[in-house]
């Protein structure tokens, strides 16, 4: 198993097709994924995207879905990016 240097916080909510898309666009590259998604319904499309880490808070206060999230990061360097942005 290939050891990421880097991990994306992907903060979603009710927006799963924006998300997708992003997850798209990441999948591509050696980036740890780590989504936490406060929408009411589970992100339909999470099969598609096996490697990411997706948690599911419906309904939670964005702090409070980092803070469910932040525990998962392993690797030295980490950013956030919203699933209606692009950071390249």
């Amino acid at each position: 198993m290939k050891k990421h240097l880097v991990s994306v916080i992907i903060p979603a909510h009710n927006r799963p097709d924006r998300l997708r898309r992003l997850l798209d666009y990441y999948s591509r590259t050696d980036i740890n994924i780590l989504v936490a998604d406060s929408s009411k319904e589970i992100f339909p499309y999470a099969e598609e995207f096996p490697d990411m880490t997706y948690l599911h808070f419906p309904q939670e206060t964005f702090l409070k879905k980092i803070y469910g999230i932040l525990d998962k990061i392993e690797t030295p360097y980490v950013f956030f990016c919203a699933d209606d942005d692009f950071i390249v």
